[in-house]
């Protein structure tokens, strides 16, 4: 037995694009001293640019 889809849902599925942007690109990186201790220190803000934002979001838009 054959399943039939609609065409609309197959052109829709064929224009997903998920986007993932790793939380390692954004985030600043651990440091040690020499005694293999982290150092503490105030993380910087994360960078996420209008691109990123915009390809976040538009497929809920």
């Amino acid at each position: 037995m054959t399943q039939e889809v609609p065409f609309n849902s197959f052109t829709r599925e064929l224009n997903v694009h998920l986007d993932q942007i790793s939380y390692n690109e954004m985030a600043p990186p651990v440091e040690y001293d020499e005694d293999g201790n982290e150092v503490p220190h105030v993380p910087q803000s994360l960078a996420i640019g209008p691109g990123h934002i915009y390809r976040l979001l538009s497929p809920y838009l």
